[in-house]
Parts: C-alpha cells; sequence; structure tokens
C-alpha cells in the first residue's frame, strides 16, 4: 500500500447536494461524505429557481471541512442537466438561475414548431427537444426579457459556473454542455445552426472542453487544482458502473431514473427520438444513449407532503410498510404530467389510481404502487433499448441513492426479466472521484477505477428467479 491520495466530489443533485471526499490507498477507493444539504427549488410570484448564493455557501462549507480533514489532491463539481447561469461581462448574475421544472417554458415548442421543429433539432444535436432544455429556457428567458440580450457575457452551466465560481475559469464542459440541446452530436462543438435558429449569439458560448483535465485552482487554497471530472452526474455515475463482461443497460435512480446504454457514437435514428430517448456525452468521451424517466421525484414528494402534514415518512419504513403490502394489480405512468410539479404528490398518485378504480387503502399500498410503476416504467425502456440497438442487455446495473431501496431493485429485476447488478449508492460522487484520480494520474484508466472501487463496496447480485415469487407478475404489467 503507497501514501493515501484524497479527492474531493462536488456532487449537486435538485433534491441534494453532498461533499464527499475520495481515498485511494493504491488498491482501494474509499468514499467518506463529509457533508450533506438540501437543495430546494424556490418559488415567488409562479417563478421557480434555484438559491445559488445557498448553495455555494455550503459547498464552501463542505470543503472546508474535508480540508481539516486532510490535504486535498484535487476538487471537481458535477451537477444536474441543463440548468445554467446567464452572466454579465463582470461576472455577475444578469438573472436568477431558474429551474428545469419552471413553467415559462411549456409553450416554447409550439413556439419553435415552425422555424426550430424537434425533428430538426434532434436531427442536429442528437439531444432530445424537452421545454425543459437549456435551448427551451433560453428562448424562454430572452421572449420574456428581451433586453437581457443585451446584459449577458456568457451562459454557463450550473456545474462549470459553481466551478467558476470556487475559483475556475470560466468553462464549458463536455458532459455537461451535451445536456443542453445547444452542441452538435457528440458534443465536440456548438452546433452553430441551432444557436442561429433560436437566435442565440454565439459569442455567450466558448470552447468545449473534454473531461479529465484542468480548470483551475481553489480559490480558498490556491494549491489545490479544480478538474473537470464528469461535469454531469450521470456522466459520473455511469464512470462509476462496476466491472462486468457483456452488453448491460445501466439504471441511474434518483430523482430522476436514468436508463441506458453506453456507445461510442449518438444513434441518430428517427426511432430513437420517437422513443423518448437522448445522446449524451459520457465523461471518458464516448455517448450514453439514455431515457429520462420520473424516477424517486414522485416517492420524495410524497414524503414531503405526509411530513408537512405532522407524519412520519423515514425511507426505510416507508419501503418496509411497502414491501408488507398487497399490490393493487395496476400501474401509473410515472411521466403523467400532473406528477412532474411540486405539490400535494400523494393525493395526485390517489387521484390516479381512483380513476383506474383501484384507489390504494393506506399509504404502504400508495407506496408500493409507486415503485412498480417505476419498475414497470424501467422494464418498457430496457425493451425499447433492444429494439432501437439490436442487443438485448444481458443484465442491468443500478446505481444512484435508488440503489438503497431494494424492494425497488428486485422489482426491477422482475419487471425486467434479466440480472440486476446492484452498484454504488453515491454513484455520481463515486465517478468523479475516479476521473479525478485518473485526470491525477493515480489510475490507469476507467477499468482500473471500477476494480479500485469494488474493493471496497461490492457490487450486489439480484437474479429475477430469486425474488419473491409475487413479483414476478410486475413482468406482465410492464408489458400491458
Amino acid at each position: 500500500m503507497g501514501a493515501t491520495t484524497t479527492v474531493a466530489a462536488v456532487d449537486l443533485g435538485s433534491s441534494s447536494g453532498r461533499v464527499v471526499a475520495g481515498r485511494f490507498d493504491g488498491a482501494a477507493v474509499r468514499l467518506d461524505e463529509v457533508h450533506r444539504f438540501a437543495v430546494h427549488v424556490q418559488e415567488s410570484d409562479g417563478a421557480l429557481w434555484w438559491d445559488v448564493e445557498a448553495i455555494l455557501a455550503e459547498v464552501r462549507h463542505g470543503l472546508a471541512r474535508a480540508t481539516r480533514q486532510g490535504a486535498l489532491a484535487a476538487v471537481s463539481v458535477d451537477g444536474w442537466g441543463v440548468d445554467h447561469a446567464l452572466l454579465r461581462a463582470d461576472g455577475t448574475l444578469a438573472a436568477p438561475v431558474r429551474a428545469y421544472r419552471d413553467p415559462r417554458t411549456a409553450d416554447v415548442p409550439a413556439q419553435l414548431a415552425a422555424r426550430a421543429p424537434a425533428e430538426l433539432l434532434w436531427r442536429l444535436t442528437g439531444v432530445r427537444p424537452d421545454p425543459i432544455n437549456t435551448t427551451h429556457q433560453l428562448v424562454a428567458a430572452l421572449r420574456d426579457d428581451p433586453a437581457l440580450r443585451d446584459e449577458i457575457d456568457a451562459v454557463l452551466m450550473l456545474p462549470d459556473y459553481v466551478a467558476h465560481r470556487l475559483g475556475g475559469e470560466r468553462g464549458w464542459s463536455r458532459a455537461i454542455c451535451s445536456t443542453s440541446g445547444l452542441c452538435a452530436p457528440g458534443a465536440r462543438e456548438w452546433s452553430a445552426e441551432v444557436l442561429d435558429l433560436l437566435g442565440l449569439d454565439a459569442a455567450w458560448f466558448g470552447p468545449l472542453s473534454d473531461e479529465r483535465t484542468a480548470v483551475g485552482t481553489l480559490a480558498e487554497d490556491p494549491r489545490t487544482p479544480l478538474l473537470r471530472a464528469g461535469s454531469h452526474d450521470t456522466a459520473c455515475a455511469v464512470h462509476a458502473l462496476p466491472p462486468g463482461d457483456g452488453e448491460r443497460a445501466f439504471l441511474s435512480s434518483g430523482s430522476w431514473s436514468l436508463v441506458g446504454v453506453e456507445r461510442d457514437e449518438a444513434l441518430l435514428d428517427p426511432a430513437v427520438l420517437e422513443a423518448g430517448f437522448t445522446n449524451e456525452v459520457r465523461t471518458d468521451g464516448g455517448v450514453r444513449l439514455l431515457k429520462n424517466l420520473t424516477g424517486l421525484w414522485i416517492l420524495q414528494e410524497c414524503q414531503r407532503q405526509w411530513l408537512a402534514e405532522g407524519l412520519r415518512a423515514e425511507p426505510a419504513e416507508l419501503v418496509a410498510e411497502a414491501r408488507a403490502a398487497d399490490s393493487l394489480g395496476v400501474v401509473l405512468d410515472p411521466a403523467h404530467p400532473d406528477f412532474a410539479r411540486p405539490g400535494p404528490m400523494a393525493d395526485r398518485v390517489t387521484e390516479h389510481l381512483r380513476a383506474r378504480g383501484a384507489a390504494p387503502a393506506g399509504r404502504a399500498q400508495l407506496v408500493r404502487t409507486v415503485l412498480e410503476s417505476l419498475a414497470a416504467a424501467y422494464a418498457r425502456a430496457v425493451d425499447q433499448l433492444a429494439r432501437l440497438t439490436g442487443t438485448r442487455p444481458g443484465h442491468l446495473v443500478v446505481v444512484g441513492g435508488g440503489a438503497r431501496n431494494s424492494l425497488l431493485s428486485e422489482m426491477t429485476a422482475a419487471a425486467c426479466r434479466i440480472p440486476v447488478l446492484v452498484g454504488p449508492v453515491e454513484a455520481s460522487a463515486a465517478g468523479s472521484v475516479l476521473a479525478q484520480l485518473e485526470a491525477l494520474g493515480h489510475l490507469a484508466g476507467r477499468d482500473d477505477g471500477a476494480r479500485a472501487l469494488a474493493a471496497s463496496a461490492p457490487p450486489t447480485l439480484i437474479d429475477p428467479g430469486d425474488v419473491d415469487p409475487a413479483l414476478r407478475r410486475l413482468a406482465d404489467l410492464a408489458a400491458r
């Protein structure tokens, strides 16, 4: 064993953020959560936005705690996609950082239909057009406040903005920028045609930079390098997939559920767009062909409602209650618009079930139905991937916060009818740590990193033949 190298991953999720120390002793990587904090969307006058100053204060607090535990060899920032900061020339924000669920973009697809239809945007970018995308957010921002055009000097994706505020130079990292809908397929360059179609100034966007490169140094400690190490949380999560043989799919399970496969190049067949998939860049430069599905957000909002009503709503208790509950025998569509916005989610789920003639007898049945609905949606996405790529995955790797939920993993194995390999829970932070260690030369490459991570956190295999027989009917529900 050699000396221990410690790096810090600033991993920003749309419901919580964390600063995680990754410690590598030459053989194994160990992850230690140094600081976790809540991230809540703010609302005023119907607009949804992020309090980035509060987020930055929490990040700095976490890094200070990490530094007190020992010197850091590097720091990197990753976060959720599409959201961005509009900067003036002096570096101040030209407008609040709006949240992707903000309703202002709802009518943008109709507004763009004539000059930039969805099929054209897809062909030029490989990214599925969606009202939450950076493209649509920018169009809405300039429509609602035309004076912004004269104030904007740069558009930075949120993780790149946070890295900049921590001391790094202004930069545009490939993985996070690939979520914007503004890049050519593979995100090696911005799409000049898309920028022109949308009326956006190309001067607002600088050169795209590869991941695993330097972005500057930490302002509080100029000896500590700031690195690009994935920039997008899902890119980082995929970078942390455990070692395995054969064709595999992945499920990054959190507030959103991302189901996909790894490819060398973007898949631009129109059938991919029709099926709702998109092409985003991996940390190592390849492509993630994936589908964004509503995930544990539904359950998180149910928990928020129950807590506001004075009820206990610990995740482990809810899952235990759901495991003991009877199935209603129906599944919902997690992508229904009613489940996309914040609010009394338990009431909305109950209303949808009553409309199906299957009202839950209590909270446990409601939670079970939500989990079954997620598993069925995952199974449908895996089947779609098999049709689009011509190869059915031999197993599914589950990573992220949802990997804690053993019932959901068992349901997923049953619904997909393939083995599920449960990988690291803090997959985004793990992928960032591995990429930083690669950039610093401590790991030879991705396979080396996967083995180092598995040495301290071995994955768990769930075979569909071993799950509770009552769950196996999920394969039939998913096929409906």
